[in-house]
């Protein structure tokens, strides 16, 4: 539904052959999957906005993306989940969605206001940067198991 609210707002998506047919989307709005490692952070850094629907089957968590669009230094508009705002300071890091509309809404917005999308990127970058690393999980990992 998201996708859908966003179609005729320039979206662009990556990834197989099986997103046109459930989007209808035509073949120029839609990209080969993209290398993690190679590909992914130039994707990111050229949207004006990067979309963030997590997993029906993530109830309680988030994927991946939430860390890796900010460390990108790039802008991300995700779906809301409670478990972000431990994580993030709502509204100044991480700006969220809670269903298609506002989604559309908030798209068009920091597409449109690129000094406020810059103030949400650099604040969520530092985030990601000093907060959330690998490295930073592994302490907390390690600080956990030796006590």
């Amino acid at each position: 539904q998201v996708l859908t609210a966003l179609k005729e707002s320039g979206l662009i998506v990556a990834g197989d052959k099986h997103w046109s047919a459930l989007l209808g989307m035509k073949p120029d709005k839609l990209m080969p999957s993209l290398d993690y490692y190679t590909e992914l952070k130039p994707f990111y850094q050229k949207a004006k906005v990067n979309l963030n629907i997590t997993s029906a089957q993530m109830k309680t968590g988030l994927n991946q993306r939430v860390f890796d669009v900010p460390a990108s230094g790039a802008f991300l508009l995700t779906d809301q989940k409670e478990q972000l705002f431990e994580l993030f300071e709502p509204d100044l890091e991480v700006i969220t969605y809670r269903d298609p509309q506002e989604a559309r809404k908030l798209a068009r917005w920091y597409a449109d206001h690129p000094a406020d999308r810059e103030k949400i990127i650099q604040a969520a970058h530092r985030r990601v940067t000093n907060c959330h690393l690998y490295r930073h999980r592994l302490g907390e990992i390690l600080n956990t198991i030796s006590y």
